[in-house]
């Protein structure tokens, strides 16, 4: 939270004022509803509803992807594979029968580590262990004598009607033995741990009749989640047996949202609670805030799982079980959020409105506000229930200045609010969202206006001095004045758009940096990028000022061209000369154009070539071949590589130079002219003799090779190269 004068933001670098967020998530500063499992799939047969099953029904994965089902109606455990989706039973463990393989209602099962599934075997009051890689009964758990009949209390290891079980990471095996009214603990080589349940009882609560068992992580470590059927309660121990009331007290609010507990299953993120009662999936983050429901999954539920993907597995108790697709495929379909308390300090704060400076609304999303101000620091109760589908709305009236510690309701998608309060310390805000399981409305950024002077005050003193007439015009003045709020920022952001640091450029060309540069006839490239654009604007107008000079034709080959430009005038270099004191004839001296005096009549006058000056304008026939006249140079290296050429050089010295002169425009290539663009030895190498001609090895003849000249002493032709007596003798 932070203030800026008579406004303040609720959301502060990304931390909103203690939310209290329920259905909602904070992802980066951003308010929107809480990501659900959704998308389901039907995976495995069809199986047929049992009619003695009243608690869960069993089903997991194991680390291939494969799927197991406990089919309690029809004996059997089903394998799903996980590449083809084919299922068939597992051969070795099957009913009905109380022998070792036979099943007797399955219910819970688990796959533990080092490929092992463990089946509550509830009618044979057992579990069985089963090797997944042979799959082959590995061992029989909690009755020692397989056909012995149960005699509950009589063992500490012995089972009855076990309904549920879950594996911990170190393997050991946790049970719900639910005719014994316990849970039991096993090692992962079956060594049965009696002072589990020992030390469970010692604790301050109990399970009385413990119905499913699972493994939840909390702050990064292992406990053991027990749902109690006999108070349809949810209860935590760690690994050891001892209550974690801390824990359990973030679940405390799950049975008032579920019906009947069945199951849970958790993962690093949620905790996903089967309803029986209602056939549903309810999701709940790990403060055991409620998040919404699965959707899309079946109408019935008895069993939970994740596989080895994070997804969730659904067992319905009778049809085919389902497997969400994604892990956050769907919206919660409304959430709540109770930013709060909005302090500015300890005077009472004339609060006045409220705008939703960012945020969305997708189509099929809603989002409504309700405030309440108050004296005291005390947490309101919420004016709206989110039960998941169903929103219980605030009922009440809006009077024209709603008073402390009530809620007043704003209409539904209104993102721009009058907040007509009495005068308080604290601010209170609720904000129900809503979606469509496809959709979910976003809320960034909360600004809040308090203590600004309205247009009240250009009324008459006979209206600001009747407190009854105030409380009715000041809400209807704020209502125009808000209409105009826009038109009055406007205003006062014109100094921002003069200015080209700050003016917008949303899409060149058509820009408002556009708009500024025709204001100056100075033209923006639509290739250059956004800071060169600023930053050629700024510097136009100082250029302006020196339109037309050297120093201003350079900047603008520069900014156009791309170029490095050596700029001279002639007429800078040129004087007066006097040979044997300033000049010496052949170098520093030329033929004039012209009489330093001009015409004179009878002696330099020529018809059509002559012109006449005055006395004070001596001289000036001498310069008149180089005045107005400049030279511009640039450097090949400027141009090779690029888009420029000398064609844009010479457009914009056509554009830039002063009317009334003429240029020349020039290259600056690398030429080997000894003297004057290299030097002997330094920059300039002359090259040897070729080497030896060597015909189809190094060179071609006629292609890449020509015949030299014949040597001097071949040469015999008399009269050419040769003189008779003296070099040359006829043979």
């Amino acid at each position: 939270m932070t203030t800026n004068g008579s406004f303040l933001y609720v959301n502060h670098q990304n931390r909103w004022r203690d939310p209290m967020l329920s259905g909602l998530v904070n992802k980066d500063g951003v308010l929107h509803l809480a990501q659900v499992p959704g998308q389901a799939e039907n995976v495995g047969p069809p199986l047929a509803a049992s009619a003695q099953l009243a608690g869960p029904a069993g089903i997991g994965a194991d680390r291939q992807g494969n799927l197991y089902l406990a089919d309690p109606a029809g004996q059997r455990i089903i394998r799903v594979d996980a590449c083809d989706g084919t299922s068939a039973p597992l051969p070795c463990l099957r009913g009905p029968g109380a022998d070792p393989g036979q099943l007797n209602g399955p219910r819970g099962l688990a796959v533990g580590p080092r490929q092992t599934l463990y089946v509550a075997d509830s009618g044979n009051h057992r579990l069985q262990v089963v090797d997944l890689a042979t799959q082959q009964v590995r061992a029989i758990w909690g009755q020692p004598d397989p056909y012995a009949a149960p005699q509950p209390g009589d063992a500490p290891d012995r089972l009855n009607e076990p309904w549920d079980v879950a594996v911990d990471q170190a393997g050991s095996v946790y049970v719900a033995d639910y005719g014994n009214r316990r849970v039991q603990k096993w090692t992962a080589v079956g060594q049965p741990q009696p002072d589990f349940w020992l030390t469970m009882q010692n604790q301050t609560a109990v399970p009385q009749e413990p119905s499913a068992v699972a493994i939840i992580l909390v702050e990064g470590e292992e406990r053991l989640l027990i749902l109690d059927r006999a108070d349809n309660r949810a209860l935590v121990y760690r690994r050891s047996g001892v209550f974690d009331e801390e824990a359990t007290g973030r679940w405390a609010e799950v049975p008032a949202q579920v019906g009947l507990l069945v199951d849970a299953i958790a993962d690093d993120e949620f905790l996903y609670v089967a309803d029986a009662s209602n056939g549903r999936v309810l999701v709940f983050d790990q403060a055991g805030v409620f998040m919404g429901l699965a959707q899309g999954g079946p109408t019935s539920v008895a069993g939970l799982a994740l596989d080895c993907q994070g997804r969730l597995l659904i067992h319905p108790g009778g049809g085919a079980a389902a497997r969400m697709l994604q892990p956050a495929a769907a919206y919660a379909l409304c959430g709540v959020a109770l930013p709060g308390p909005l302090t500015v300090g300890s005077d009472l704060t004339r609060w006045q409105r409220l705008q939703v400076t960012s945020g969305e609304l997708p189509p099929g999303s809603h989002v409504q506000f309700f405030t309440l101000v108050s004296n005291g620091d005390e947490q309101p109760a919420l004016p709206v229930v989110c039960g998941g589908t169903a929103v219980t709305p605030l009922t009440t009236t809006n009077p024209t200045i709603t008073p402390l510690d009530n809620w007043r309701v704003a209409p539904v998608d209104g993102l721009d609010l009058l907040l007509a309060h009495e005068p308080g310390r604290n601010l209170w805000l609720a904000v129900l969202f809503q979606g469509n399981s496809q959709a979910s409305p976003t809320l960034e950024q909360i600004r809040l206006a308090y203590d600004q002077e309205t247009w009240a005050r250009y009324l008459p003193a006979v209206y600001q001095n009747d407190p009854v007439n105030m409380a009715r015009l000041d809400p209807a003045l704020a209502l125009f004045e808000s209409l105009l709020n826009d038109e009055e920022a406007l205003l006062d952001s014109l100094p921002r758009l003069f200015d080209p640091a700050a003016a917008p450029d949303e899409a060149a060309p058509g820009s408002w940096l556009d708009w500024l540069s025709g204001w100056l006839a100075f033209r923006l490239d639509e290739t250059w990028s956004e800071t060169r654009r600023r930053a050629a604007l700024a510097a136009a107008f100082r250029q302006y000022g020196r339109r037309g000079t050297v120093e201003s034709l350079r900047w603008f080959i520069a900014q156009y061209a791309g170029a490095t430009a050596h700029i001279s005038e002639p007429a800078g270099q040129m004087a007066l000369w006097t040979l044997g004191e300033f000049s010496h004839l052949g170098f520093e001296t030329m033929l004039a154009p012209a009489e330093a005096q001009g015409a004179v009549v009878g002696t330099t006058a020529v018809l059509d070539r002559s012109h006449l000056i005055q006395d004070e304008a001596y001289g000036a026939p001498l310069f008149g071949d180089v005045a107005h006249r400049f030279c511009v140079q640039v450097y090949a290296a400027d141009l090779a590589g690029s888009d420029t050429t000398l064609d844009q050089v010479r457009q914009v010295l056509d554009r830039e130079k002063p009317a009334h002169t003429l240029y020349h425009l020039c290259e600056i290539d690398a030429r080997m002219r000894v003297g004057f663009q290299a030097r002997l030895g330094i920059d300039t190498i002359v090259a040897g003799p070729p080497p030896d001609l060597a015909l189809t090895y190094s060179a071609q003849l006629g292609y890449d090779t020509v015949l030299p000249a014949p040597p001097e002493r071949a040469a015999r032709a008399i009269g050419g190269g040769t003189r008779v007596g003296s070099k040359t003798r006829l043979v």
